[in-house]
């Protein structure tokens, strides 16, 4: 199916002025002449791991392969850290109000005016990012050292213009030449995207579209919004997330499968296959966590404290190590070819933090309508 290009800037700002001095009309959730700032920082520490079936979780970007010893050659070849520090800034501004006659409500029995508040939204990221690296190499001279790297972040800009509409759920319309469009329009699509719950209460629980967050709102707490100190809605945010290394990824992540063999081919013998295999759904999360907290006041996210970890694995299989008489050797397949081979992990972690801030939050005078 193909989208709908979104009207243009022109068509736009001709709809706003005609729903915005409508004053009558059905009014979206937000009010003309809205302004909000939110301020995102955050930190971002990814580092580089390796987990054996026979041992411990270790911090290396590298096995070195080879050595005089087996030890030697099982040992790390250093380390890599990447920390990227940034701010991401959002600035929003309700431009108007018009209405669809799209029902938000499934099931609804009739077709009725909904209000939509129409905004235009920019975003801006910057930051540093710094990389730490270590160096082991037993044969050279040095046998390690260590290297930090500190760079900007390439300036990222979006802009874009989005309705905000509002019935059980405050929810923001992508695809704005759709609003009144017929429902039976193959092409049309509003494309939802689930802001919260409209005026939560405490004990609300609700969840995202693709029911990987939960959110639950508590009580009421002190908050500053635009400088001023205002009272916001708590609201806790339950995540689905990596597995924990600490819990051992082998046997959840990579696990053993055992098959047979038979042939009927001279050359081939019948016997056991043991494959390492890779559990899919380490790449959607299927741990439960908390990640943070939210702060709500008029249907606005106005602070936000949260911490995630993001896992993903670079590389698995068996490994063994051979003394080849001038020295060792490691080797690694996706089948165990060797009695003595073990299971292993590489993958990087990541452990963001994230913390947003509101510091202007207010209603522009002489913008009571899009004019």
């Amino acid at each position: 199916m193909l989208r709908r290009s979104l009207f243009s800037l022109s068509s736009a700002v001709l709809i706003l002025g005609t729903s915005g001095c409508n004053l009558l009309g059905p009014q979206g959730p937000y009010e003309t002449g809205l302004v909000v700032v939110q301020e995102a920082e955050q930190v971002r520490t990814t580092q580089l791991f390796t987990l054996r079936e026979d041992g411990d979780v270790m911090e290396r970007k590298a096995t070195l392969g080879v050595g005089d010893s087996c030890n030697e050659a099982r040992a790390s070849a250093g380390t890599l850290t990447t920390t990227e520090v940034g701010t991401l800034t959002t600035t929003w501004r309700v431009v108007g109000q018009t209405e669809s006659d799209h029902p938000l409500v499934p099931g609804a029995a009739s077709y009725g005016a909904m209000g939509v508040s129409i905004t235009e939204m920019t975003s801006v990221f910057e930051g540093t990012a710094t990389v730490h690296e270590t160096f082991r190499d037993p044969n050279g001279d040095p046998d390690d050292w260590e290297e930090t790297t500190t760079s900007e972040v390439a300036r990222t800009t979006a802009a874009a213009y989005e309705g905000m509409a509002a019935d059980e759920y405050v929810v923001g319309l992508s695809s704005l030449g759709d609003l009144w469009a017929s429902l039976d329009d193959p092409e049309a699509e509003l494309s939802p995207r689930l802001v919260t719950r409209n005026n939560a209460q405490e004990q609300d629980i609700w969840a995202s579209v693709d029911g990987n967050t939960l959110f639950m709102a508590e009580g009421m707490d002190e908050v500053s919004v635009g400088g001023e100190k205002s009272n916001g809605r708590r609201v806790s945010v339950m995540a689905v997330g990596d597995a924990n290394p600490d819990s051992r990824l082998l046997g959840t992540c990579v696990q053993e499968v055992v098959g047979t063999f038979e042939s009927n081919h001279p050359d081939q013998q019948d016997g056991t296959v043991r494959t390492a295999h890779l559990d899919p759904g380490c790449d959607t999360g299927f741990t439960h966590e908390q990640v943070g907290t939210e702060w709500w006041v008029g249907n606005v996210l106005v602070e936000s404290e949260k911490e995630y970890v993001d896992i993903s694995v670079t590389d698995y299989g068996y490994e063994w190590f051979e003394d080849t008489g001038a020295g060792c050797v490691r080797y690694t397949s996706a089948t165990k070819d060797n009695s003595d081979a073990t299971l292993f992990v590489e993958f990087t972690q990541s452990t963001v933090v994230e913390t947003l801030k509101t510091p202007r939050y207010e209603v522009q005078a002489g913008e009571e309508s899009a004019e």
